[in-house]
Formats: C-alpha cells, sequence, structure tokens
C-alpha cells in the first residue's frame, strides 16, 4: 500500500507540481524582463481624485486591430461625483455617438430630455449621466453599462443603441467558431479572465485579425443574409440583455428606443450590384442604371418601376431599392416606397452606420422578455416616421446617415418623455405628470442655450451666458451647483464637477468639442485659443490640437501663425482629413485660391458628400471665376435644399462668374421643381422676380 500511495505521489509531483512550478519559472522570467500589458476592455485610470474606466488600446491592438492615439482616449465615469440627493433621481444615457450628439453634445436628445424632465419636475433634484461614446457598439458598452450600473447607482437607464453593430470594433474578429453571441461574449470574458497571467500576454501579444477574421468581416457587413452578420446580431441581443440585467440588478428602470435612420435622403454607398456582373451584363447595369436616373429626374415614374424590373433579372443591389423607393415615393406608394429604401439600408455596404432593420426587431424583441415595470419600449423609429413626409424619416430628423439634428434630437427626447415621466414618478411614489413636452426654442431656453445655424448642421445649440460659452451639457450643473456664471468668472481651472463631467463625457476629443464651441460665430476666439494651447502643450505629438491651435489664431487675426501651427500638425499627420480642411480653408482666407483649390478638390475626391470641402471649393472656384464652381453648389442644395449656404453661393455664381441674372431665374426655376418640398428655392426665386 505504501509502495503504491509512493508511486501516486511521484507521479503527481512529476504531471502536476513539477509542470506547476516550471510555469511559475516561466511566468516569474517573463514578469521580470517584459513589462505588463492589461487585457481587458477597460482599466481603471483616477484623475484628480476623479475615477474612470479607459477605453485599453492593447486589448483592442491584439485582438481587434482597432486602437485610438493618445489624444483620443474614451474615459467613462466609474464613480458618481457626488452621493444622490435625498428624494432624487438619476439618469443614465447609454450608446453611441446618436445618443450622446454628434457632431457634439449640443445635438443630444438626452439634453432635451433633461429639459423637459426639470420642467415637469421642477422641486425633484434629476441627475443625467452622458455615458454614451462615439464609435462603440454594444460589446463595449455592456461593459460601460455594467460597470455604471453597479457604481453610479441610477434610478432609469435610457438605451438608444445599435447604430454600430456593423461597423464597431469586434466587428472585424472573434466571428469564427461561435454559434451565439452568448459564446462569442464569453471567449471576450475568458481572455479577461487570463489577463493576470504574463506568459498569455506573451502569446497574445502579436496577434491581429488574420485575412479570415477580415474577410469575415466583409461578410458581416451584408446583416441578416450571412452567418457572421445573423451573429452579430445575436450578440447584439445578448449585450441588450445584458445591460438589462445590470440595471434590474441596481434597481434601475430601462427605456429602451428603437433606432432611426435616414432612408430617404442617404443614398447607398455604392452602385455595385449584389452580384458580380461581367461583360454584356456589366454594361447593361450601368447603363440600366443611367436610364433609370434619367426616368427619376424627368418624372417618368411608372417607366422607372419597369426598368427596376428589367434590372432585377441581372441581380438585386442596394442603389436598385433605393431609385425604387424614390419612384414609389413620387407615385404616392408611401408603404412600398418605405419597404424599398428599408432593403436598399439593409443592402448597403457597411461603410456608414446606420441601425439595420433587423436591430429594431431585435430591440423589439428584447422589450417583450420583460415585464414593463423593468423595460419600457420607446418607438423612437416611429415617432419619426410618423412626422416624416411619406412617412420615410430623412433631412428633416437627421444630419447625415443617423446621427440626430436638433430637431431630431428633440423628436426623440418628446418619444422617450412619456416613458421617462412614468419611470420617475414610480421612483417618487406618485403618479406621472403628464406634462406636454415643450418645443425646440423653449427647450433651449430652459437649458440656457440658444439656436444657431452653422450653415452646415443647420441647427445647432450652443452654450452662451454673460458672454461665455460653457461646456456643452454642463450649463445645468454650472448653474446647480455653483451659481449662474458671470462674465468675470474664469472658466478654467474649471470646477470640480464641471472637469470632472468634461473628462468622462465619453467625448472622445473633449478638448476639441470645447475649442470647436468655442470657435462657432460670435463665441470666445482668445479662450479657444488658450486651451487649444493648453492640449496641445499636453499632446504635444497631436495633430489635432495643434490644427485647432491654427484655426484659432485665424479667428483671432494671426494668419500667418495660424498657417504655421497648421503646417506642424500636417506634419505629424498628413492624412488627418480635418487638418488638411483646415490648410485648406487657411489658404483661401489669404486669397491663395489656385493652392486652395488643389487642396479642397483632393478633399472632395475623398469625402464627396462633406459640405465644408464643397463650400471651400466653390468659394475658390468663385475666386478664380471659373465655371467648374456650379458643380460644388449644385452638390451642396442636393445634400440640404433647405440650407441658405448653397443659395448664397449661387446667387454669387450668377454674380460675379457668368453675370447671368435670366440664368439664375431659369436655375432657381428648375431647383424649385426638383426640390418641391424645400421653401428657399420658390423665397430665392420671388426675391429675385421682386428686384
Amino acid at each position: 500500500m505504501q509502495r503504491w500511495a509512493k508511486t501516486l505521489a511521484a507521479w503527481a509531483i512529476s504531471l502536476v507540481v513539477l509542470p506547476v512550478l516550471l510555469l511559475g519559472l516561466v511566468e516569474g522570467s517573463i514578469r521580470a524582463a517584459y513589462p505588463k500589458k492589461e487585457l481587458r476592455v477597460f482599466v481603471p485610470r483616477t484623475v484628480d481624485g476623479i475615477h474612470f474606466m479607459q477605453l485599453n488600446n492593447d486589448f483592442y491592438r491584439r485582438f481587434l486591430s482597432f486602437s485610438l492615439p493618445p489624444e483620443r482616449d474614451i474615459r467613462v465615469l466609474l464613480d458618481a461625483i457626488e452621493p444622490k440627493p435625498e428624494g432624487g433621481v438619476r439618469l443614465v444615457v447609454l450608446g453611441g455617438s446618436a445618443a450622446k450628439g454628434w457632431p457634439d453634445s449640443t445635438m443630444a436628445y438626452w439634453r432635451f430630455l433633461e429639459a423637459i424632465a426639470r420642467a415637469a419636475y421642477p422641486e425633484v433634484p434629476l441627475e443625467f449621466y452622458c455615458l454614451a461614446s462615439p464609435a462603440l457598439d454594444s460589446t463595449v458598452m455592456r461593459y460601460i453599462g455594467t460597470a455604471a450600473c453597479a457604481s453610479i447607482e441610477p434610478d432609469v437607464v435610457l438605451l438608444y443603441l445599435g447604430n454600430n453593430e456593423l461597423n464597431g470594433p469586434f466587428t472585424s474578429s472573434l466571428l469564427a467558431g461561435f454559434d451565439t453571441g452568448e459564446e462569442r461574449m464569453q471567449a471576450v470574458d475568458r481572455i479577461h479572465s487570463l489577463r493576470g497571467l504574463r506568459l498569455f500576454e506573451l502569446m497574445v501579444s502579436n496577434r491581429g485579425p488574420s485575412p479570415e477574421d477580415e474577410a469575415a468581416r466583409q461578410r458581416a457587413g451584408f446583416g441578416e443574409r450571412t452567418r457572421e452578420g445573423r451573429l452579430i446580431f445575436d450578440t447584439y441581443r445578448y449585450n441588450l440583455e445584458q445591460i438589462i440585467q445590470a440595471s434590474e440588478d441596481a434597481g434601475a428602470e430601462v427605456c429602451l428606443s428603437t433606432l432611426v435612420a435616414n432612408l430617404r435622403d442617404w443614398p447607398p454607398e455604392s452602385d455595385a450590384p449584389e452580384q458580380p456582373l461581367v461583360g454584356d451584363d456589366a454594361a447593361q447595369w450601368e447603363s440600366g442604371l443611367a436610364n433609370l436616373r434619367a426616368q427619376l429626374s424627368s418624372g417618368e415614374y411608372e417607366a422607372a418601376l419597369r426598368e427596376v424590373s428589367a434590372l432585377r433579372d441581372l441581380s438585386e443591389g442596394a442603389v436598385l431599392s433605393y431609385l425604387e423607393g424614390q419612384a414609389l415615393m413620387a407615385l404616392n406608394r408611401d408603404s412600398e416606397a418605405r419597404t424599398a429604401f428599408e432593403q436598399a439600408m439593409d443592402l448597403d455596404l457597411p461603410m456608414f452606420v446606420r441601425a439595420r432593420t433587423a436591430a429594431n426587431r431585435v430591440i423589439r424583441a428584447v422589450a417583450e422578455e420583460y415585464d414593463a415595470s423593468t423595460v419600457t419600449l420607446v418607438d423612437g423609429e416611429g415617432a419619426m416616421s410618423a412626422q416624416s413626409p411619406h412617412g420615410i424619416p430623412g433631412r428633416e430628423f437627421l444630419l447625415d446617415h443617423c446621427h440626430l439634428s436638433v430637431e431630431g434630437a428633440h423628436a426623440l427626447a418628446v418619444a422617450f418623455w412619456p416613458a421617462v415621466d412614468a419611470a420617475i414618478a414610480r421612483r417618487l411614489g406618485r403618479p406621472p405628470t403628464g406634462f406636454i413636452a415643450p418645443g425646440i426654442e423653449e427647450c433651449a431656453e430652459r437649458l440656457g442655450v440658444r439656436l444657431v445655424d452653422d450653415g452646415v448642421n443647420r441647427k445647432r445649440l450652443l452654450d452662451v451666458h454673460e458672454g461665455r460659452v460653457a461646456l456643452a451639457g454642463l450649463r445645468s450643473y454650472y448653474d446647480e451647483h455653483y451659481g449662474a456664471i458671470d462674465a468675470s468668472e474664469q472658466v478654467d481651472p474649471l470646477p470640480r464637477l464641471a472637469r470632472a463631467f468634461a473628462l468622462s463625457g465619453v467625448d472622445y476629443l473633449n478638448g476639441q468639442k470645447y475649442v470647436d464651441a468655442l470657435l462657432l460665430p460670435g463665441s470666445d476666439f482668445a479662450l479657444a485659443e488658450r486651451i487649444a494651447r493648453e492640449h496641445a502643450a499636453r499632446y504635444p505629438q497631436s495633430a489635432i490640437f495643434r490644427s485647432l491651435m491654427g484655426r484659432a489664431l485665424e479667428a483671432n487675426g494671426n494668419p500667418d501663425a495660424a498657417e504655421h501651427e497648421i503646417q506642424v500638425s500636417l506634419e505629424i499627420d498628413p492624412e488627418e482629413y480635418g487638418i488638411r480642411a483646415a490648410y485648406a480653408e487657411s489658404l483661401l482666407n489669404r486669397n491663395r485660391c489656385d493652392e486652395a483649390k488643389v487642396w479642397y478638390e483632393e478633399l472632395v475626391a475623398t469625402s464627396p458628400d462633406d459640405y465644408r470641402a464643397l463650400e471651400g471649393l466653390a468659394r475658390t472656384a468663385l475666386c478664380l471665376r471659373v465655371p467648374d464652381a456650379l458643380a460644388p453648389i449644385e452638390h451642396i442644395i442636393e445634400l440640404n435644399p433647405d440650407g441658405p449656404a448653397g443659395y448664397e453661393l449661387l446667387l454669387a455664381y450668377y454674380q460675379t462668374v457668368a453675370d447671368d441674372t435670366d440664368g439664375l431665374r431659369r436655375h432657381l426655376e428648375e431647383l424649385a421643381g426638383r426640390y418641391p418640398e424645400a421653401a428657399l428655392p420658390r423665397q430665392n426665386l420671388e426675391a429675385l422676380n421682386a428686384q
């Protein structure tokens, strides 16, 4: 018996103890030789005594081929700034850039919702914590939401999430070998569980997406038609359920909204057919699309539908469905038109983020899984559709493919309000107020902001108090916690609470957004220069902040110094689109129109629908008095038929280049016919005829 025991002990030592000791020796050697690399999606950080989670680039580089430069770190508030006030209600906002507010937080639905809620509950301390973030998908937001529910203790969680599922950081990897989204996410959690082992870190140190990963990402872009696309939307469902579970565990209610996409005014990224065509079939496809567009332009809608039917014999395609939707809408066959536009979106390449129809199906299905006291479905998409021409959302509510305009943000807030009113009332043990949500102007006044038309995004909300610009989203906190800001108060250094929100608002370039706001007409250019200079010193290799400093210097009347700073930023990052645009604008402002035109032509070639680049190209062409100014002007008007910038440029063209009043009149008549719902073509025509 003793001999058997000794034999078993020897085997145990050789099979278990010795390998463990050997692994321990290897682990210890690696720890001594290599610095530690975190393998978590987020890692804890502390800034000025305030605790955050920070997006971990080491994880993304290794597993997802996704990383951000140092100045674009994404930080998420980990602690409540202050204890929840007695009798107060805390609301947490989760989502992507459409929830956060883009191009900045002044375009956020939750700001309007805050104005409505404070008006309905003036005696209740309400706190809004926005943890939404640009460019992040539901997988990353699951970590954010879970941590927020555990640490911030929300009463209500507002979810407007799902635009980035086919484009977000997790799309390009971890798609092979999994049958469900839950399995896929558990694989990520297993990586987390091994993160303490330096040996594991070394094993994956050079890991990145393989060619197979890239092929899977391409297939995922086709949505539910592929296994990978179905897996992504199953992952999306799992992540929503996990966020809701974390909210429920924290005792919070969830208001979950459907997502609105620009169906009517956002054409597909490509004219390519779904199935590759060659030879005569490819030529027939191209000529058929040309005929189809010509028929739509001339009002031959029935003929256009026949052309669509003929082309479908060759292949399906996103552009085909989109043009079909335009023909059906013109014939007032609205239900069929909407179906065609939705199919165009679902067939489109995932170049631009939009929630596919599958996302809203998932949202509705998830909401049905829970009791109404846990999850309330908000039909934001349905609310905006009901207010859109032909019941099909477009530019009246959206700036681009998915980002809400001021009008869209207000409409979404109004859609959220009954659910939020009921949730707040349940927290307070009273019936809902039934308060009627005020309009955009009254909300802006309650927020202490003013509406600004910047010519690009139509309307923006700008925080202004006594000539000072406050950080977007912080005005109510300034007023509530520190009293009104007077003209003499120093905005920087910001109070602790304001700084915390500035650092944590999950706006990946908070400094940039602040300076952008300060550079709007009528704002504080000197403060913009100072803030940009401080950020440039903090991030010496940041091309963005050197460029912003150049823009601020330009606004302050120092063009030579401005050009120098922008040139330095170009040396740091010659491919950064925004910096190239700033340099082109700098050249144009100094009447170096030949040089500016070259830069703007390159910008438009890179991004054909960029309003700022098109306007710059038109202005340079007008400066040079060349006829090709008309093309970018036409495109500007096409992008926003009711935007004043295009018509101002059109008038300038006919006054300086063409010198043809009759030509201007004919052009305006043509535009009025092409865009019957737009008011500006008719108004400009009437003004011209009245002269």
